[in-house]
């Protein structure tokens, strides 16, 4: 297998970052909406708009706001393996149409990876 400075075994924290700096901004640009993190489950006191997405980072666990009361905000946990948008798709597994962008999120040899005809390759990417 041929190693590029995305999938390097041992590949450093600061390229890591920048991937998951890229992945968010991405994420922001197109439902418009920052995430929200804490390290609990989100309460109906956890203020939020109705699509924004909240990260447990002590569980890594995803939660969407599903709706926004006087009683206070209405979370639902989600559940979906895999993420899929018109442009792309996020999972530890390939989306089935391939037509698509692909973020692995395997720590191991993940990245942002398209279909060649043949099967799923990393996107080439030169740092500067």
């Amino acid at each position: 297998m041929a190693y590029g400075s995305v999938n390097t075994p041992g590949a450093s924290e600061r390229k890591v970052k920048a991937l998951q700096t890229r992945v968010e901004s991405l994420e922001k640009s197109l439902i418009g909406q920052e995430k929200l993190t804490g390290g609990t489950d989100p309460t109906a006191q956890t203020a939020a708009q109705v699509g924004q997405v909240y990260i447990n980072t002590a569980t890594g666990q995803e939660f969407v706001c599903t709706a926004v009361t006087e009683e206070g905000t209405a979370w639902e946990e989600r559940t979906i393996p895999q993420i899929k948008l018109d442009i792309f798709a996020a999972g530890e597994s390939p989306p089935e149409d391939t037509k698509l962008l692909w973020i692995d999120t395997d720590p191991s040899g993940g990245g942002l990876k398209y279909h060649n005809g043949a099967g799923w390759v990393h996107v080439p990417v030169a740092y500067t």
